[in-house]
């Protein structure tokens, strides 16, 4: 693997591609590769952000790990848990539903709730006096 550092060397800044590697008894060795170029003004160099860098990284561990959780769940369940929440949510049980899937609620002429009229000791009655 690659990467680019800062070298510096008096008030000169350079950019260096490295490579890491291990070597034959496993400690972690750094290759010189070549000098990508000279920094000739040192503020122009953005500092990094590591707490961003660490977002990322835990972002991107995040979203590995959905990954294999979702891939999980298919594999085991058939379907993830945001696909059955969203399955359930379009088949969301309701009374209406169940009593007109089971012709048992009344029909349509007969529900009259809604026409009735109130009841005779509720009709012109005035909230109580505080």
């Amino acid at each position: 693997m690659s990467y680019i550092r800062e070298k510096r060397n008096g008030p000169h800044i350079y950019l260096q591609e490295v490579e890491a590697y291990r070597d034959k008894l496993g400690r972690p060795r750094q290759r010189y590769i070549r000098t990508v170029g000279k920094i000739d003004n040192p503020n122009w160099v953005e500092p990094r952000d590591e707490a961003q860098e660490r977002e990322n990284r835990a972002l991107d561990a995040a979203a590995r790990l959905t990954a294999k959780v979702e891939a999980f769940q298919r594999e085991t369940y058939g379907e993830t848990a945001a696909e059955r929440t969203a399955r359930e949510k379009s088949e969301k049980w309701s009374q209406e539903k169940f009593l007109a899937d089971t012709q048992c609620g009344p029909s349509p002429a007969e529900d009259t709730a809604f026409d009735a009229p109130a009841p005779p000791d509720l009709e012109g009655s005035e909230p109580a006096p505080e």
